[in-house]
């Protein structure tokens, strides 16, 4: 029996299961420049890529970040905020859960085309800045 060195046997779901974002929080530093966020996903088998974007109180995305090849379930990040838009407000962050698989090309057969995107969850949470 092969062991993973990602995931202990009770963290690994079906392949067949649901994949989800079962916690995120966003949290300002005290700088109000600089934002925590941090999110934990539930177990899975196969590799998972996030966006996560912020949105100012005007509603425009003034920030993002994507990560690629998702090996662990639980992952901190900071997010950096212009200082042309660290104001005072209620800000929303956005997360997108997603996998992305290769896909044959039509016109080559055996030659990876494009890269096929499957929507796994999505969620948001907003926090204030003084």
């Amino acid at each position: 029996m092969s062991e993973d060195l990602f995931f202990q046997p009770d963290q690994i779901t079906p392949d067949d299961a649901d994949i989800k974002i079962l916690e995120l929080s966003a949290e300002p530093y005290p700088d109000q420049r600089r934002v925590k966020v941090e999110f934990r996903i539930s177990g899975y088998r196969k590799s998972l890529a996030s966006t996560i974007s912020l949105i100012d109180p005007e509603g425009e995305e003034i920030t993002s970040a994507n990560i690629v090849n998702i090996f662990i379930p639980h992952h901190e990040i900071t997010l950096h905020i212009p200082a042309s838009r660290a104001k005072p407000g209620t800000f929303k962050l956005f997360i997108t859960l997603f996998s992305l698989q290769e896909v044959e090309s039509e016109l080559e057969p055996g030659k990876v085309g494009d890269l096929r995107s499957d929507h796994l969850d999505r969620k948001s949470i907003s926090f204030s800045l003084k």
